[in-house]
């Protein structure tokens, strides 16, 4: 997504893979940590200022880099 102004929290969106950006070993990571095409993520909570974002997937909440939310390609 490019537009981090765009996500609304508490709301879910879905997956449909990754951007060009990302470095292959954090892609691998993502995918290790259950980011698949077609899962839900909630945006539950971000930052004061607006680096880091609280997620939720899976049932497990993980906190995310607004570079790492960035290379996601979400619906």
């Amino acid at each position: 997504m490019d537009k981090l102004s765009k996500i609304k929290m508490n709301k879910s969106y879905l997956l449909n893979g990754f951007t060009n950006s990302l470095p292959l070993k954090l892609k691998r990571r993502l995918l290790d940590l259950g980011f698949t095409r077609g899962e839900k993520i909630v945006f539950c909570n971000k930052s004061l200022l607006g680096k880091t974002y609280l997620v939720q997937i899976r049932g497990v909440m993980l906190s995310l880099r607004d570079q790492i939310v960035k290379g996601l390609i979400l619906q």
